[in-house]
């Protein structure tokens, strides 16, 4: 049951000369999709190249602080990316996004692993030991990001 607050603004954004004009175009949420794929790819990515670090899962001679110093500045672009695609994706078919179920979980878990990652990134800042626990619990978040975002075509 959805309520009938959310599926007003829905109704509203879909309306918006914004939205019709991604409905009329069949060509924008194929081409917002593929952009918007590669951008959790890259954050994927450089969640577990950090993660690992953190981890001391990789064999780099670089240490911790260089390794998540190069690969944050991936991180935050690809989270701006996602931010931008995901606007549109919205806009495009809102309720297809804010009424759907996986949808809301995916911005749970997003709200946690960005949590993790700065809390884990200000104790790095700080020198202080990184958590394991947490690190590993933050790419946990991020897979639930990637595996809830998947199932909203499925609900």
């Amino acid at each position: 049951m959805r309520p009938p607050e959310l599926l007003a603004l829905c109704n509203a954004i879909e309306s918006t000369s914004m939205s019709l004009f991604i409905q009329k175009n069949s060509w924008v949420v194929p081409l917002v999709q593929i952009i918007h794929i590669f951008a959790i790819a890259a954050i994927l990515i450089s969640s577990l190249t950090i993660y690992s670090s953190f981890l001391r899962l990789n064999q780099s001679q670089l240490g911790v602080h260089t390794i998540a110093h190069q690969f944050k500045t991936y991180l935050y672009l690809s989270l701006i990316i996602l931010l931008l695609s995901g606007s549109v994706l919205i806009i495009g078919e809102p309720a297809r996004s804010l009424a759907n179920d996986a949808f809301q979980i995916k911005m749970v878990f997003l709200l946690i692993a960005l949590l993790c990652n700065f809390y884990l990134f200000k104790q790095l800042k700080n020198s202080q030991e990184i958590s394991r626990a947490l690190s590993l619990f933050a790419v946990a978040m991020w897979l639930g990001v990637v595996f809830s975002g998947r199932w909203i075509a499925y609900v």
